[in-house]
């Protein structure tokens, strides 16, 4: 069962709500590499056009292996998105490529092999990619259960 944190960063609740809030700013992205983790549980969704829902797991980093750059100071309390898994006819070839790169038996249901998949440890290659404004933030471009070169 996953702990829940406190969040000590800001003081803890009230002080997060009595702060100004130009005083939070958006965290440095991890640095570029790879990190062993494990896989959380998937959050739900829906696309905003089409409404087909999804299923996106999370991954949680705790070992750097190799990393280029510097690192962002809470880099270990960090989650990252992966593939948005939509959950319809035309796109379970996707969802079936994922579970399979992930080494489980996709003989299974859907259902299934999400539970088999949660708490999977894996590494993941992480890159940086920029938005239009700017900002900088982290993808997970290349995933296994086996470690991964990186050629960086």
């Amino acid at each position: 069962m996953a702990k829940k944190r406190k969040n000590s960063e800001a003081g803890g609740f009230e002080n997060i709500m009595t702060a100004a809030m130009s005083s939070f700013e958006r965290p440095k992205p991890l640095a570029r590499g790879v990190y062993k983790g494990t896989i959380l549980p998937p959050r739900k969704g829906r696309s905003p056009a089409k409404k087909t829902p999804f299923r996106q797991f999370l991954f949680a980093p705790s070992e750097e292996i190799k990393i280029v750059g510097e690192q962002a100071p809470d880099w270990s309390e960090r989650r990252m998105g992966m593939d948005k898994l939509y959950i319809s006819k035309r796109a379970m070839w996707a969802v079936r490529e994922f579970f399979e790169q992930l080494g489980l038996n996709v003989e299974q249901t859907l259902p299934e092999l999400i539970q088999e998949a949660i708490g999977l440890e894996i590494y993941a290659a992480v890159d940086i990619e920029e938005t239009d404004d700017g900002d900088h933030y982290n993808v997970i471009t290349d995933f296994s259960v086996e470690p991964i070169e990186n050629d960086e």
